[in-house]
C-alpha cells in the first residue's frame, strides 16, 4: 500500500484524469504485485465550479452519491481491480452534482459486516443510516460507526 501511495502521487497531477491516473496505477500493480493479489480503488476529481464529479472505479464498491432528494446513484465506473488485467483501458465518468448532494465513499467490510445470523449489514442499511439525520460529514460517519456494531 505504501509503495500504491507513492504511486499515486507521482500520477495524480491536476491535468491527469481518474482514468489516466487508474490505467498507470494498473501497469505499476501489474509489474510489482505478487500474482493473484489485487487491489480496489475509487479516484474521483471534484470541480467545484462547475459542480461536477470525474470518478473511475477500479473494482471498489461503488461510491453512493446521496442526491438531496433523497435519489441515490451507485458510482460504478467501468474499471477492473488493478494489477489483474494489464491491458484494461479505463475510463472516466461524471456526474453533475446539485447543493445539498453527499457523496459516500467506504470500504467492503461495512456492507460486508454480518450479524449472529450470518446477514450482511448491506448496501441498504448503509444508505438508511447515512440518510439520516442532519446530513452532514460528520453526522453521517457518527451513524455509520453506531450503526454497524449494533448490527
Amino acid at each position: 500500500m505504501a509503495n500504491l501511495q507513492a504511486s499515486f502521487r507521482a500520477f495524480a497531477m491536476t491535468e491527469t484524469s481518474p482514468a489516466v491516473v487508474c490505467a498507470k496505477l494498473n501497469a505499476f500493480v501489474c509489474g510489482n504485485v505478487a500474482s493473484g493479489k489485487f487491489i480496489t480503488f475509487f479516484y474521483a476529481v471534484l470541480d467545484a465550479v462547475h459542480r461536477t464529479l470525474t470518478y473511475e472505479n477500479a473494482g471498489h464498491c461503488p461510491a453512493l452519491l446521496i442526491r438531496k432528494t433523497g435519489k441515490v446513484d451507485s458510482l460504478c465506473g467501468q474499471g477492473a481491480l488493478l494489477g489483474v488485467l494489464p491491458d484494461w483501458i479505463y475510463k472516466d465518468s461524471e456526474v453533475h452534482l446539485e447543493a445539498g448532494d453527499r457523496l459516500l465513499l467506504y470500504p467492503d467490510g461495512v456492507t460486508e459486516a454480518e450479524n449472529q445470523r450470518s446477514e450482511e449489514f448491506g448496501e441498504d442499511r448503509l444508505i438508511r443510516a447515512a440518510q439520516t439525520g442532519d446530513g452532514t460529514a460528520l453526522h453521517i460517519q457518527r451513524k455509520l460507526m453506531e450503526a454497524v456494531p449494533e448490527f
